[in-house]
Parts: C-alpha cells; sequence; structure tokens
C-alpha cells in the first residue's frame, strides 16, 4: 500500500476524501495530516495551493495532497475566490448576494496538488459553474448551510439538496478534483 497524507484540520472533510479514495484508488492508505497551513496573501488560487503544499511538504516530508477551493463571480473573476471563506465569514451570504446584485453567475473552484519528493509534483483542477439563489429555507445541517445558495449549472437543485445522493457526484468540484488525481495516480503517473 501507498502512503499520502491530505493535509486538513478538517476531520468531516478528511473523512470524505478517504471515502472517494476507497473506491477509486484503493492502492492508496490516506492519512489526515492536521498541521497548520500559512496561506498567503495572493489571489491566484492555484499558487496558493502550491505554496499551501510545499508548506505542508517541507513539514512532514512524505507524500502529501493539499486542496485549495473557492467560489468565483464571472463577473469578478478573482472575487471573492481564495478569500471565500473569510468573506462570508465577515458580511454573510446576505452580503454576497447583495454584493451580486443581478449577476449571479458564478463557479466553483478546487485546486488539488500532489507532492511526492522534492521535485515531483502535478496539480489538478476543477470548476462547477452555477449561479447563486436565495434559499427558500436553510434547513440544510449547519456544514452544509452554505450549500444552500448553490446551484451548479445542469440541476436545479442546490449543492445542500443533493448532498449525499449519487446525483451529487456529477456536479461535486471536491469529488471530480480528487477522481482526475485518482486516474492519473493509477495510470499515468509512471
Amino acid at each position: 500500500m501507498n502512503e499520502i497524507y491530505y493535509a486538513t484540520g478538517n476531520t468531516s472533510k478528511f473523512n470524505e476524501v478517504k471515502d472517494v479514495f476507497n473506491q477509486f484508488c484503493p492502492s492508496i492508505t490516506l492519512k489526515q495530516c492536521a498541521i497548520d497551513i500559512l496561506e498567503p496573501q495572493m489571489l491566484d488560487q492555484r499558487e496558493v495551493a502550491i505554496y499551501k503544499a510545499r508548506q505542508a511538504f517541507k513539514e512532514i516530508q512524505k507524500p502529501l495532497l493539499v486542496d485549495d477551493a473557492g467560489m468565483f463571480f464571472k463577473s469578478y473573476p478573482l472575487f471573492p475566490g481564495v478569500l471565500t471563506k473569510p468573506i462570508i465569514k465577515a458580511i454573510g451570504w446576505d452580503g454576497i448576494l447583495r454584493f451580486a446584485q443581478d449577476d449571479t453567475s458564478v463557479f466553483h473552484a478546487m485546486h488539488l496538488v500532489y507532492i511526492e519528493n522534492d521535485t515531483t509534483m502535478q496539480v489538478f483542477y476543477v470548476e462547477c459553474p452555477g449561479k447563486l439563489i436565495r434559499p427558500a429555507s436553510l434547513d440544510a445541517p449547519k456544514g452544509l448551510r452554505g450549500y444552500a445558495y448553490f446551484v451548479p449549472e445542469g440541476s436545479d437543485k442546490t449543492y445542500a439538496q443533493m448532498y449525499g445522493t449519487p446525483e451529487m457526484e456529477k456536479f461535486s468540484y471536491r469529488l471530480n478534483v480528487l477522481k482526475q488525481f485518482a486516474q492519473w495516480y493509477e495510470n499515468d503517473r509512471k
């Protein structure tokens, strides 16, 4: 078995990723690496993900994965981007919707960086286009409430309504970037 560390302090996220690996990349034993990673003040999401991966690898010196996710307005391609989490924390979803006004076209994007050693790094990228809505209710579990505001292109349901269903597999940016990695790791990396 190959051991790879997933750098996150979020146990729920790690368990979700581990389930994906068990299904799509069973040759890998995934371990959680809950270290503090400083996020640089950059707007380029790819560069932020690479920086975080290098920082984590420097600390543990073992093969690892690091991701960076964000939401981006099509009208403002760098916003809120890598700052999605703190901006939503600061102004809330109502503030985001006020900012968006009539143009609620957004996409969720995720970069996943794999570092195996000092010379081997691979970056994977997925985006999921869609739109923001004002949900009729926030009956989603606490950790999924933000998902109640996003309807992916090609669906009439929010992420919160799809969560945990087979339909979510089609639209999940995290699942799709992890599948990209699994395909590369199992078939293309050598």
